[in-house]
């Protein structure tokens, strides 16, 4: 595939708009984290390390 300059801005804003996406993501689980209690944190936490080492 030759290198096209026009395609060039695309490509940084799509890297931009999915670097915005997954910082949105990473606030909206960290302030649902905030909002639980530490005891549901722990029960999920745990669930997710069994998944983990069972997988």
């Amino acid at each position: 595939m030759r290198w096209d300059p026009c395609i060039q801005p695309l490509l940084v804003h799509g890297v931009f708009f999915n670097s915005v996406k997954l910082y949105l993501l990473a606030a909206f689980c960290t302030s649902l984290a905030r909002r639980m209690t530490t005891s549901q944190i722990h029960i999920i936490d745990r669930n997710l390390k069994g998944k983990i080492i069972y997988h």
